[in-house]
C-alpha cells in the first residue's frame, strides 16, 4: 500500500493534481505506514499535515486527517493521547463540512478511546451508533466492528458478540477483504467465538486471522518494515501470542 501510494503520489505531483496528492497523503499513505507499525511516524507527519490543511481549507481531506490521527493517536500508550483522539472525534461531530460518513467515523473513535479506558458500556453504545451503517459502508466502518465486539466481550456478552462477528464476516464475499482493518476484525472475531465456547471456531478463525498476516508479511520487500509489521503493529503481534498459547500454527 506505501509503495503503491507513493507512485500515486508521485504521478499527482507530476500532473499537477494537487489536491489528489494531498489526498494521498492525508489518507492511503499513512494507512499503510500504521499498518506497517510506524505509529509515531504517522502521527507527526499527519500532525503537520494537518496544519497545512487549515490553510487550504479543503474540508474532504480534513476529516480524513482527523480521522486517520485519532486512529493513530489511539495506537499510543498515553492516556494523554487518548485525549487528543477524543478531542479531534468531537470536532468531526460538530463540523457540518467533509464527507457523509463523517459522524459514524467519529463514533467509531469515541468508541476505541472508551474501549481504551475501560468503559465498555459508552464503547458498545458508540460503536452500535457507528455500525447502524455498516450494511452501506462495510469498507468504512470494517474497524468498528472489533470495537463492539471487544466491548461486548467486556460486558459478557459473548453471544451477542459473535452475532456481530457473523455480521461482518457475512459481508466478506462481497468484499474480498477488509484491506487493512482485517487483522484485527479476524482477531476479534477469534475472541469472540473462544468466550463464547466455540474453541474449535475460534481456533480456525485465528488460523485464518494468521494467514492473513502472512499474506501482507510475504508482501513487504524490506526486511526492517517486514519484522516491524510482525512486531509493531499490536493486531499482528496479539495473535502470533495468542496462536503461541493456544499451540495454532
Amino acid at each position: 500500500l506505501t509503495l503503491e501510494s507513493q507512485k500515486a503520489i508521485a504521478l499527482g505531483d507530476q500532473m499537477g493534481d494537487l489536491a489528489f496528492s494531498e489526498f494521498m497523503r492525508c489518507s492511503m499513505i499513512e494507512w499503510g505506514w500504521l499498518e506497517l507499525g510506524d505509529h509515531e511516524g504517522v502521527r507527526s507527519r499527519l500532525s503537520e499535515l494537518s496544519v497545512t490543511n487549515e490553510r487550504t481549507s479543503n474540508f474532504g481531506v480534513a476529516s480524513l486527517l482527523q480521522h486517520l490521527l485519532a486512529r493513530a493517536l489511539c495506537l499510543a500508550e498515553e492516556p494523554s493521547a487518548w485525549q487528543r483522539a477524543e478531542q479531534l472525534a468531537t470536532q468531526m461531530l460538530a463540523s457540518k463540512k467533509g464527507f457523509v460518513t463523517q459522524p459514524y467515523l467519529a463514533r467509531g473513535v469515541l468508541a476505541r478511546v472508551a474501549l481504551l479506558r475501560g468503559h465498555f458500556e459508552e464503547a458498545e453504545t458508540q460503536a452500535r451508533g457507528a455500525m447502524q451503517l455498516f450494511h452501506t459502508l462495510p469498507g468504512w466502518l470494517s474497524h468498528v466492528a472489533p470495537v463492539q465486539i471487544h466491548a461486548l466481550l467486556g460486558l459478557s456478552r459473548s453471544s451477542e458478540a459473535t452475532a456481530i462477528a457473523e455480521q461482518a464476516l457475512g459481508i466478506l464475499p462481497t468484499l474480498g477483504g477488509f484491506g487493512v482493518a482485517e487483522v484485527e476484525l479476524r482477531l476479534s472475531v477469534s475472541l469472540a467465538f473462544f468466550a463464547a465456547g466455540d474453541v474449535t471456531r475460534a481456533r480456525a478463525e485465528l488460523c485464518e486471522t494468521l494467514r492473513q498476516i502472512k499474506l501482507r508479511s510475504d508482501d513487504i520487500p524490506d526486511l526492517f518494515w517486514k519484522q516491524s509489521f510482525l512486531t509493531r503493529n499490536p493486531h499482528c503481534a496479539r495473535a502470533r501470542t495468542l496462536a503461541a498459547a493456544w499451540g495454532v500454527e
